[in-house]
């Protein structure tokens, strides 16, 4: 026997009414004749996973009113009077898709219920709509989910094993009966042995989408990687756990191939700052200033494999020298260096014109220069003018006589170091911008080198990190930042400064983590094509790896593989007249490196 359910009912207030609520009596209708409201359907049968206890069915409407209508009543009964399983009803009258909303509960078995419909102009219903009332017939048919026997239990992953970003993959688990409205998940433990992802599904939902994060290759041992992993998959919801599944992970891990070396140089000591080593085509030869505290030396090592021509350049204690310049119309070479205490030095730029027969005659001229410090500073030689930042200043000095000639102050740099290099004859300066915010920098260029004065060229950009970009050098007419951007430089007055795409990088770089490749040399190889050099942290000793990719101009990777084993920390990159590649830098245990590079 059908029973009248009192507690079903709702108010549909229409637009443009100030018709009342659930105690409203209905007297203020302005019409309450005419009209029709009719669902488009009247039979339901509905498949469901019971994993989600209730159950919304929307029942769309036929509806037209009078417009004088402000108010509509639904009421709702049910075959199962009492023993119902509607715990709510709701209307929606207003927009272009009107409709009743039925809630079922305890949609954990089959069922079916009669429900009969009534829409009322009054609260008592004494005044129904045409069409009212009217049977909706729902059955339910509650089904188990469960994961398909056609679920691949075998996922292979394959990265690289120097790769140092996590690992993340997908492994799809098909899935049988899982309803629309399920709440039944596909979980597994992740590789910690306590966290729990939840996966997702797609829109049939028939395929549960799992999405894997795991360490990464670099940091795991071989055994580990052999080992593989086991996930189990568990298909879980209202109901509880209905299914499970294993999944057995292997481990693919590729590496590149690692180059070798040939004609191996012997000098006293590479520093692991770049700069302090390059090539000279004046000599034909490799120029190292080796910076030893005590007995700081140049060392001039001939590519052609005839001896090595050291030039001593002081006794003194505690030295420290800035990079090295090159003067190839007449060979002479230019730094400076610090001596004289362990922390508060006296400083000089030095001039050493080598004698190449004589070494110990070799001329070395020293001028005093009143700045605190070079330590880590960058450095710039244009002509007769050194430029030496110092944090927030940069000094221009007379190499000649070691005079400040200009002091220039970028007060508003917001975050060191404010870095240097030269190009064509100009000074570059990028340095952090207090004023432009966004993490921003500018790299500018000055008229007549006058850091002083406003400048001439402007960029202004977000570089894609700022620890790992913070370094800027030059080659070819190119400005580079440690992070590989690239900036091509220009002096014609109508061309604006502008980042271009950063050299090639590999497949798990992103701008959001921290997995950047910090750029330390270029040469260009005879085939036209460029070689870059990074290593994989901006500090890293005895743990770097050290990356040399073969790319052409249109950045299109050639080969990319690792430099020797030999070499734990790279300080240059250098290509001789002949056409032979060289390596510069420091071993496992700090000696220095210095060889010819055999390509694999």
């Amino acid at each position: 026997m059908k029973r009248f359910l009192g507690i079903s009912a709702l108010v549909a207030i229409l637009a443009g009414c100030g018709g009342g609520g659930g105690d409203s009596d209905g007297s203020n209708l302005a019409g309450d004749t005419g009209g029709q409201i009719t669902p488009t359907q009247t039979s339901y049968s509905i498949t469901t996973d019971g994993s989600n206890s209730n159950y919304w069915l929307d029942i769309p409407l036929n509806v037209s009113l009078p417009d004088s209508t402000q108010v509509i009543y639904l009421y709702v009964g049910s075959d199962k009077a009492e023993s119902t399983n509607v715990s709510e009803v709701s209307l929606e009258l207003i927009g272009s898709t009107p409709h009743a909303g039925i809630v079922f509960d305890s949609v954990t078995s089959d069922f079916s219920e009669l429900l009969t419909l009534y829409f009322c102009y009054d609260q008592s219903c004494s005044k129904q709509v045409v069409g009212s009332p009217v049977d909706v017939y729902v059955q339910f048919d509650v089904s188990t989910p469960s994961i398909s026997n056609a679920v691949d239990t075998s996922v292979e992953v394959t990265a690289r094993k120097d790769a140092p970003t996590n690992t993340e993959y997908t492994i799809e688990i098909p899935v049988t009966g899982v309803s629309q409205n399920t709440t039944t998940l596909v979980s597994f433990t992740n590789q910690d042995g306590w966290s729990t992802t939840l996966c997702t599904y797609n829109d049939a939902k028939d395929t549960a989408i799992c999405n894997v994060e795991e360490d990464s290759f670099s940091s795991r041992t071989d055994a580990e990687l052999n080992a593989g992993h086991r996930y189990t998959m568990e298909l879980c919801g209202g109901l509880g756990c209905v299914d499970s599944v294993a999944i057995d992970v292997s481990y693919v891990a590729t590496t590149i191939p690692t180059a070798t070396y040939s004609d191996a140089k012997s000098v006293s000591h590479i520093s692991s700052w770049p700069n302090k080593v390059k090539y000279s085509s004046y000599y034909d030869a490799i120029v190292v200033l080796s910076d030893l505290f005590n007995s700081p030396e140049l060392n001039i090592v001939p590519v052609d494999g005839s001896p090595t021509i050291t030039v001593p350049i002081n006794n003194e204690e505690n030295n420290e020298t800035s990079d090295v310049f090159i003067d190839e119309a007449t060979g002479e070479i230019t730094f400076v260096i610090g001596n004289g205490g362990y922390i508060d030095k006296d400083f000089y730029v030095t001039r050493v014109q080598p004698n190449l027969a004589t070494p110990a005659s070799s001329v070395i001229t020293s001028v005093p220069v009143a700045i605190d410090d070079i330590a880590g500073s960058h450095i710039a030689l244009v002509g007769d003018s050194l430029f030496i930042e110092d944090h927030r200043l940069v000094y221009e000095v007379d190499i000649t006589s070691g005079t400040i000639v200009r002091q220039a102050s970028f007060a508003n740099s917001s975050y060191l170091p404010l870095t240097m290099t030269e190009s064509n004859g100009n000074i570059y300066v990028r340095y952090d911008n207090n004023d432009l915010g966004d993490y921003k920098v500018l790299v500018e260029r000055f008229t007549d080198n006058d850091l002083t004065t406003a400048p001439v060229k402007t960029l202004a950009y977000s570089p894609v990190d700022r620890d790992s970009c913070k370094r800027m050098f030059s080659f070819e007419n190119v400005l580079y930042t440690s992070c590989g951007e690239r900036i091509p430089n220009t002096t014609e007055a109508a061309t604006d400064l502008a980042v271009q795409e950063t050299i090639p990088k590999p497949a798990w770089y992103t701008e959001n983590n921290n997995a950047y490749r910090v750029l330390v040399g270029i040469v260009k190889l005879d085939n036209g094509n460029f070689l870059y050099a990074e290593e994989s942290e901006e500090s890293c000793y005895s743990d770097c790896l050290i990356y040399l990719t073969e790319a052409t101009p249109d950045n299109e990777v050639v080969a990319e593989y690792f430099a020797p084993t030999d070499l734990a920390r790279l300080s240059g990159l250098m290509k001789a007249d002949d056409g032979s590649v060289w390596l510069a830098g420091q071993k496992a245990d700090y000696s220095a490196f210095l060889a010819k590079l055999v390509q694999p």
